[in-house]
């Protein structure tokens, strides 16, 4: 397996375990669960959305509050 960027890892999990809990948002209350899957599902549309704007190939970083 030679997987080199952080959205290959990820697709490799949402197709080896697709159901499994990647992420826990905890709340006072309990959590919001991630999938590997609905998590895929989520980077690939933002990453569709980054390359209809910006192009193919370009390289980025992306600045967020620590959250899922």
């Amino acid at each position: 397996m030679d997987i080199q960027t952080l959205p290959a890892i990820a697709k490799h999990w949402a197709e080896t375990c697709p159901d499994r809990v990647w992420l826990k948002d905890l709340k006072e209350e309990g959590s919001d669960d991630y999938t590997w899957a609905e998590s895929w599902e989520q980077i690939s549309a933002i990453a569709a959305m980054l390359e209809t704007q910006f192009g193919h190939g370009q390289s980025m970083v992306m600045l967020s509050r620590n959250r899922p």
